[in-house]
């Protein structure tokens, strides 16, 4: 059972109409004058009679209010002395004490009337705050109106219901409710966003009360309730908190709205720096490939006065330039599926040291005059990994340290096995990162400021691809400062399961996922 469902009504006073509330009084008071005359009967003091009427003042200003108990002491008083003092049955007052009696019962109606008016309200208000504070922890229309009517009903007696548009109609949260409201008060308390029910202008025959969830733009939906008596639904304390209830919901369901609206425009201005910092970096990197070739092939279409190596040359220009724009458009392809999550891995047990020969084998052009070398220890465990990803995450830092190191400088891989993963790092002798960018280096689009130069080359995304193809394996990608100057730039492959026996078929062959 629920925590809201376990509560018990609370116990709000229930206001009634004028003659009815002191009638009541009246006939509470009778009952004291039954009781203190069998007390008289059995011997008791005149301090026990005063007490059972001290008793019902005080019942009546906890149950009615100031007024009532007002009128319960001077009635007590008045039979007090009528019934019990001398001369009997007559209300001439010839004790002086049984004034001092009448100010004490007047007293206590006023102390304990005011009394239960805090303690009624300190109740509505923690009612309140009670359902305030599950309503703002909730987002979603539909989430906060089932908590706020789940709420409501363990605090209102009667029905509880909330109403959504929903199909062209108003539909009920939750349908697990005993009473059938009226479609067509629902529907007007929703279009003209107006009151409906008891004790208003519209459809005030009808036994519940409706109000609408309104919002300046219009009404997310319709509050209803049904009490079990239908003099509440029309004053008193437990009308009031209803139409407070009413109130707060449509506060918390506008700044859930506005909350929405706020994350959507967010992502709209997001997208748009997306595509302005994927327009800028693109244009500028297929533009200088771009101009190499169109330059090389123009001079190669003249011919005049070219000799054999330079035929050769332009050649293998339009070759490396058309690569770099190959590896850029790959590039972008990943990052698409990365985004739409339709990067699949092909698991199989792999050896790390010819995915590292290969991946330096395909840099070999951007990695001409430097001393590219490998440190791997005697034998590293064949791990499951995508090969053709890890290569690609390889590929991705050693160019990385081609564009940000000085000509001729070395670099480094370096593997090594560290409990339950490998760690592989590619080391370079460039300027360095700054410890500020080392991890918005793998955001999309960002270039950090050694790359704002004319030299500087790249989207932006071979590091955060290599990020994500990282994080699928359930590996670590980072950066730090190498020692002697440069970076290291750091990932690590867990080291999971057993290799399968030779001979038999590898299960990860076909798998996918991370």
């Amino acid at each position: 059972m629920s925590e809201s469902h376990s509560r018990e009504k609370l116990p709000f006073r229930r206001r009634r109409p004028g003659l009815f509330v002191y009638g009541s009084g009246l006939a509470v008071t009778g009952v004291a004058t039954a009781i203190a005359y069998l007390l008289q009967r059995l011997g008791l003091s005149d301090a026990s009679l005063i007490m059972t009427y001290l008793a019902a003042v005080v019942y009546v200003a906890s149950r009615a209010g100031r007024g009532p108990a007002v009128f319960a002491s001077v009635v007590s008083v008045l039979q007090y002395n009528f019934f019990f003092t001398q001369p009997y049955y007559s209300f001439v007052v010839e004790d002086k004490g049984v004034i001092y009696d009448f100010l004490v019962m007047f007293a206590v109606a006023l102390v304990i009337s005011t009394l239960t008016t805090r303690i009624r309200r300190q109740a509505q208000t923690e009612a309140l705050y009670r359902v305030i504070k599950r309503l703002v922890s909730a987002t979603g229309t539909r989430t906060i109106a089932a908590i706020a009517e789940e709420e409501l009903r363990a605090v209102l007696p009667g029905d509880v219901a909330i109403y959504l548009p929903e199909g062209g109609k108003l539909e009920r949260v939750s349908p697990s409710g005993a009473s059938v409201f009226d479609s067509h008060a629902l529907l007007h308390a929703f279009e003209r966003k107006l009151p409906a029910g008891a004790g208003t202008g519209a459809f005030s025959g009808n036994p519940a009360i409706y109000l609408p969830l309104s919002h300046a733009g219009g009404a997310f939906g319709v509050l209803a309730w049904r009490p079990a008596d239908r003099r509440d639904a029309l004053e008193g304390d437990l009308r009031r908190l209803f139409e407070s209830f009413a109130h707060q919901i449509s506060l918390v369901l506008e700044r859930d709205m506005l909350a929405q609206e706020a994350q959507r425009i967010l992502a709209q201005i997001e997208a748009e720096k997306l595509r302005s910092s994927l327009l800028s970096s693109v244009s500028h990197d297929l533009r200088t490939p771009l101009a190499a070739i169109a330059g090389s092939a123009a001079l190669l279409l003249d011919r005049h006065g070219l000799a054999p190596e330079q035929h050769e040359d332009f050649l293998q220009t339009i070759h490396d330039e058309a690569q770099r724009m190959a590896r850029l458009v790959d590039n972008l392809l990943s990052m698409t599926r990365i985004e739409s999550g339709a990067m699949g891995l092909r698991r199989e047990w792999q050896a790390l040291d010819e995915v590292i020969e290969s991946a330096i084998r395909r840099v070999a052009r951007a990695m001409e005059n430097r001393d590219v070398r490998a440190s791997l220890p005697g034998k590293l465990p064949l791990v499951a990994i995508d090969g053709l990803l890890i290569e690609q995450v390889l590929i991705n830092l050693l160019e990385n340290a081609a564009k940000y190191s000085p000509a001729r400088t070395p670099v480094n891989i370096v593997a090594k096995l560290e409990r339950s993963e490998v760690v592989l790092s590619v080391r370079d002798k460039g300027q360095g990162l700054p410890p500020h960018e080392r991890e918005r280096v793998f955001e999309k689009f960002y270039r950090s400021a050694a790359s704002q130069g004319d030299q500087g080359r790249g989207a932006g995304l071979g590091l955060a691809i290599c990020h994500a193809i990282v994080k699928a394996h359930g590996g670590r990608i980072w950066a730090d400062a190498n020692d002697g100057g440069g970076s290291v730039f750091s990932f690590t492959i867990p080291v999971t399961g057993q290799p399968p026996v030779p001979g038999e078929a590898p299960e990860l062959r076909s798998a996918s996922g991370g």
